[in-house]
């Protein structure tokens, strides 16, 4: 027996069990949803309109095995006008009876929120599924403690535009202790998806596991987000673009939940991304274990913020942070924990490049602490006076600053400022401006740093740039300092000079009661220079009283000619 249409075939009864027919399409032959069918007439059945068809006294069961065509349940394409009530129910249908899914090559559209079971597997197959008329907050697909679900290589769209969620994942709403043992949403792979115009992207909320996002891209408003006890998560290979930025918008957003302390995300980690034009590419309130390597990473170059904007949220934990290997561009990174006590991070952020700022390339706000910076290259977007590549403002402990190298467009670049921040060191930075290397306000550890200065007598470190031409018995540059009595140190000076003669001396001087290196016939104070070379030298000093004074460098008053230093020069004290 054939039938053309499946309207004919419902109201068709069998002859005989196992009764073999033909249905030639769903609304007309050839459309894609005909198949063989079989008669059977089992009490425990129930019709779906797809693959199982209620006929009086009994079923018509689809004979052909997964993926199933959605155009077996009556979807229709957009070019053929469908209702769209009538379509979501029959994607919904198709959903609801399949595991694995394949949509017919085209444009789809529903007007409702379509839920997703476990162990679904659904291959777009390049198609096009538009939500419209969607409402705010509503969502394009929401999978609600559920598991194994793959949604794959097809493009989804807010027709709406800014409007609705194109992805939500929750498990438990009501969890407020760890995972459960059950009711979590987890290992769902979203792989080849373009979601467009949606208000986000992909939202997880509580009690998620396992949510890899890959090889997709995303033209939203806003990005991927995290909010609650959603663990385990992987971003790779996927460009997450803003495509209305306002104020507030993020491309990755992390948050806890106020019902419990430990309801934060735990364990993201985003490689080989582009993540840009948002006011903050990343807004991290709450989160334990974020590692965000080897990425391309912008905030919005005209409203942006932030590339990172690190606070502290409701929930108990935002720390262990590695940022590493990235490309930083237009806006730095943020750590504004807006508490009254120190927030430690335990971050670190290494081999990082942050290209064309528009601003602070890494800012420390009041109490923000335990931050490692190391390895990284900063240029400015403009050459002015403002610029800064990295500040701390206040109380910021366990702050370490290593293998940094700063471009001429920057003037003071490293910052140390207010009170607080112990335990902070500042090592191996390359600095090619004019201006000097650090500006601090209290004391901090500085070691083999290319250029530099600081202004406050009681540094353990300190260094002056030394730069310009000086004549026979001229004054090239002074450093003041406290000398307590029993202190060890050495006076340093390293650059490039240039001589007028073949040969030139160096002659430096210290207070009453700081003792310099000297024995029968020699003094370590005066320094002999040999025509054009780098010099360096290390005097050794030990107090024998306290005293406040000044170091001071001279070409000493016999010497025939002048001696010139570039500005990569400087002279210090380090106390031993």
């Amino acid at each position: 027996m054939v039938f053309t249409t499946m309207a004919s075939m419902k109201i068709a009864s069998g002859s005989q069990p196992q009764e073999v027919v033909t249905l030639l399409g769903y609304y007309a032959p050839g459309d894609g949803g005909g198949g063989s069918f079989y008669w059977d007439t089992s009490s425990g059945l129930s019709g779906n309109d797809g693959t199982i068809i209620q006929a009086p006294g009994g079923y018509w069961v689809r004979l052909a095995d997964e993926p199933a065509s959605v155009k077996w349940f009556g979807v229709k394409e957009d070019a053929q006008a469908p209702n769209l009530t009538d379509n979501t129910q029959r994607l919904q249908r198709c959903l609801d009876s399949c595991m694995s899914i394949l949509f017919d090559t085209g444009s789809y559209s529903v007007n409702a929120t379509l839920n997703v079971k476990s162990y679904r597997h659904i291959d777009l197959n390049g198609s096009t599924l538009k939500f419209v008329n969607a409402t705010a907050g509503g969502a394009l697909l929401r999978i609600q403690q559920q598991i194994k679900i793959t949604i794959m290589n097809g493009m989804l769209i807010d027709n709406t535009a800014n409007t609705s969620t194109c992805i939500f994942i929750i498990g438990d709403p009501n969890a407020t202790t760890q995972l459960p043992a059950s009711a979590y949403a987890s290992d769902i792979v979203i792989d080849r998806i373009n979601m467009l115009y949606f208000a986000k992207s992909v939202v997880q909320e509580n009690a998620t596991r396992r949510i890899n996002i890959l090889n997709s891209s995303f033209y939203c408003q806003n990005g991927v987000e995290y909010r609650g006890k959603t663990v385990e998560n992987v971003i790779d290979s996927t460009v997450i673009y803003c495509s209305a930025s306002v104020t507030g918008c993020f491309g990755i957003g992390l948050w806890g939940r106020p019902e419990g302390a430990i309801l934060y995300p735990e364990g993201l980690t985003i490689t080989n991304c582009t993540i840009d034009a948002f006011y903050n590419t990343f807004h991290v309130e709450n989160i334990y274990t974020l590692q965000v390597c080897n990425n391309y990473l912008g905030a919005n170059t005209v409203n942006g913020n932030a590339t990172f904007y690190f606070t502290k949220g409701v929930a108990s934990h935002c720390q262990d942070l590695l940022i590493e290997n990235n490309m930083i561009y237009a806006r730095g990174i943020i750590f504004n924990p807006n508490t009254s006590s120190p927030q430690l991070y335990h971050a670190n952020i290494a081999n990082c490049i942050f290209s064309d700022q528009k601003g602070t390339g890494i800012t420390l706000n009041n109490f923000a602490g335990n931050v490692a910076i190391r390895g990284c290259q900063f240029k400015a977007a403009n050459a002015t006076t403002t610029n800064v590549a990295i500040v701390a403002n206040n109380n910021n402990l366990y702050l370490a600053i290593s293998d940094i190298q700063i471009d001429n467009t920057y003037v003071t670049p490293i910052q140390i400022k207010g009170t607080g921040s112990n335990s902070s060191s500042i090592a191996n930075v390359s600095y090619r401006g004019n201006g000097d290397l650090f500006y601090l306000e209290q004391p901090v550890l500085l070691s083999d740093n290319r250029y530099g200065t600081a202004s406050d007598v009681g540094y353990v470190y300190k260094y002056q740039p030394v730069t310009g031409n000086y004549n026979p018995g001229q004054k090239i540059t002074g450093l003041t300092k406290k000398f307590a009595k029993g202190e060890r140190g050495f006076i340093i000076l390293n650059g490039y000079c240039t001589l007028a003669t073949n040969k030139s001396i160096l002659y430096v001087s210290a207070p009453a009661g700081v003792t310099l290196a000297s024995g029968p016939g020699w003094a370590s104070n005066f320094v002999m220079l040999h025509s054009n070379q780098h010099v360096s030298f290390c005097i050794p000093y030990f107090v024998l009283s306290d005293v406040t004074g000044e170091i001071e460098l001279t070409n000493f008053n016999e010497n025939t000619g002048a001696v010139t230093f570039d500005y990569h020069a400087y002279f210090g004290v380090m106390q031993a």
